[in-house]
């Protein structure tokens, strides 16, 4: 009996279990699939169909029941959970129906509640399944339900058993057939489901152990040599990498062989171009931009791995009868370079769970080695910015510092009255203004570069702190006069000699009181303090300014940043720069601001610091 919403695939009519018509397929066993999901349902069935089984299709519990009845099944394949009348439901209607006690029932579910094998031995199921499921491992459950009917339908139950499982009470109607066969599979996914787990936590271990060896070096070289080791021998006997090459052909890398009879090939393979061209192993896995798997060499040749190649003896020894994978490395848009694994066993295939872990570990790989290749990216750019300053302080500083001494020593002549002399001065003031600010830029630019590569020394000496104050002063007091702006100092008595470089820690007071005259308005006040704070000197300037906005407080101390309504006001290297010369000193330095009400910049020098000098 068939409902309209029922799917049966073309199979021999179910009226008709003798000898089928000729090209009709002989079917041995026929199976009712319960599953509501229709692609798991299709999936199933084609499974079944291909195995020699007669699959017959429903979507719901209810259709099912309907089914049962004169159609003839050796077994019902159900899913539990579904809506309406649920997998147990069905069971348990089944196992009451006339007869029905001897058609098996094998339940498919998720053991999400570990209640459901106890409910499956309640309701009478013959065995059951968990999702996932692989295809091998299903065909063997059903198989074997199928091949021990007789003896379930020989140790029919004589009577129900009413046992409590986690504080609910269930009554047993299944034989013992149907319980023993029931604990076994329990026992059976236990021990799947434990070696999935170790197989899980080998994976995770490799990748960690991967990931570690990758991210140790920031040289690609050493990348593919390290990982291409480690390969070798979890994954494959041999393993080569080939790393892409920008602007021409790849580069071999490095070849790993553990197993002594493939060292000749592995010498031999490390002399050899990598093989790119049209048809080979490693064109279509970088071209498919995916793992090539299961390829054999000897169906292709060695000139699929390697490039102009003819017959060789020693390959061809090699590389009979063994599997190939390729894996390339990618990251983002950049295919950068291949592992390609061999295997030594003539019979080997690679799992599933291998090929996922070649995926992962080529994903580690590649994001290794797109960092290494970034960074080395960066560091030829950094060298070729420091040859470029190295030519502006060598051939740029000279020419510059003679127009400022030129300009000084046309000052000295001109005469300093009204008329063509006093605009003959003032043009010349403007020269060596500007001469001063160049040499002013190029000292910053040297200075940022010294400081990012970590190679910016300071001469320390011993200095007395008033004193390194009262210089700072004297060189502003000008700018100052010029706005009307008083400086107001407060230097603590006693305070101890500490050793730095003057004339470093000078440009600090030169940048930060600088910046604190610039922007106080006209008759405001700079405050300058000095004072001791347990092991340290500290040096404070507070000016009467707009004060900087809590937003823009963390850039304050970056290169080349400055705030919008200041961009017009300088480069934004100077607050860097004297930070970094204050770190030189061991010490710290700070900023506190509120809008509106100025900004203290402040900085500190250990009193007892034994700062480096030139190495």
């Amino acid at each position: 009996m068939t409902t309209p919403n029922s799917e049966e695939l073309p199979t021999t009519p179910a009226t008709s279990r003798g000898t089928p018509e000729r090209g009709t397929p002989r079917y041995r066993e026929r199976v009712l699939v319960v599953e509501d999901s229709a692609t798991q349902a299709a999936a199933l069935a084609a499974l079944l169909a291909e195995n020699g089984l007669e699959p017959v299709v429903v979507h719901s519990g209810e259709e099912a029941l309907m089914q049962v009845p004169g159609g003839a099944f050796d077994l019902v394949l159900t899913d539990i959970v579904m809506p309406g009348i649920s997998g147990h439901d069905v069971c348990r209607a089944i196992k009451n129906m006339p007869g029905g006690a001897d058609l098996p029932v094998v339940l498919l579910t998720g053991l999400s509640d570990p209640m459901d094998i106890v409910r499956g031995l309640e309701c009478g199921a013959d065995n059951y399944i968990t999702k996932p499921y692989s295809d091998d491992h299903l065909l063997a459950r059903v198989r074997q339900v199928l091949s021990t009917r007789e003896l379930r339908r020989a140790s029919r139950p004589g009577g129900a058993v009413d046992v409590t499982f986690l504080g609910e009470r269930f009554t047993i109607t299944a034989g013992k057939e149907q319980i023993l066969d029931l604990l076994v599979s329990s026992y059976e996914e236990l021990v799947r489901t434990n070696e999935q787990v170790r197989r899980a936590a080998r994976r995770a271990r490799f990748l960690a152990e991967a990931g570690a060896v990758a991210s140790a070096s920031l040289d690609m070289n050493v990348i593919m040599h390290d990982v291409a080791g480690m390969v070798v021998p979890a994954l494959a006997d041999l393993c080569i990498a080939d790393i892409m090459s920008a602007d021409g052909p790849p580069r071999r890398v490095a070849v790993a062989v553990e197993n002594e009879a493939l060292r000749p090939a592995a010498a031999l393979i490390r002399k050899l171009p990598p093989a790119v061209q049209t048809g080979s192993i490693a064109e279509m896995a970088l071209t498919e931009r995916r793992l090539v798997t299961q390829r054999n060499p000897s169906e292709y040749g060695s000139g699929l791995l390697w490039n102009g190649v003819e017959q060789n003896e020693v390959l061809d020894s090699a590389l009979a009868s063994r599997g190939v994978l390729c894996v390339p490395l990618i990251a983002g848009d950049h295919v950068l370079g291949c592992l390609t694994l061999l295997s030594r066993a003539p019979a080997r295939r690679w799992s599933a769970d291998d090929l996922a872990l070649c995926e992962d570990l080529a994903r580690q790989t590649a994001l290794a080695v797109d960092n290494a290749r970034l960074y080395e990216e960066a560091r030829l750019a950094t060298r070729a910015r420091d040859d470029v300053l190295a030519v502006v302080s060598h051939d740029l500083r000279n020419p510059v510092h003679a127009i400022a001494m030129a300009a000084s020593f046309t000052l000295e002549l001109l005469p300093n009255e009204p008329g063509d002399g006093k605009m003959a001065r003032s043009q010349v003031e403007t020269i060596q203004r500007a001469a001063t600010r160049a040499t002013t830029l190029i000292r910053d630019l040297l200075d940022l570069t010294r400081i990012e590569s970590g190679r910016l020394t300071v001469d320390p000496v011993a200095t007395e702190p008033a004193g390194l104050v009262a210089d700072a002063l004297e060189e502003v007091r000008p700018l100052a006069r010029r706005k009307n702006v008083q400086l107001l100092v407060e230097v603590e008595s006693g305070l101890p000699t500490v050793m730095l470089d003057r004339s470093r820690i000078g440009q600090v007071f030169s940048n930060v009181l600088g910046n604190a005259v610039k922007f106080s308005p006209e008759g405001s006040e700079v405050r300058v303090r000095a004072s001791r704070e347990g092991s340290e000197v500290q040096f404070t300037v507070a000016d009467s300014g707009p004060g900087i906005s809590q937003d823009h407080l963390p850039f304050v101390f970056n290169r080349y940043w400055q705030a919008p309504e200041t961009q017009s006001l300088g480069t934004g290297l100077g607050l860097f720069i004297a930070k970094g010369i204050v770190e030189a000193h061991k010490g710290r330095m700070w900023v506190e601001s509120e809008p509106g009400a100025g900004a203290e910049f402040g900085w500190s020098i250990p009193v007892s610091a034994e700062v480096p000098g030139d190495e």
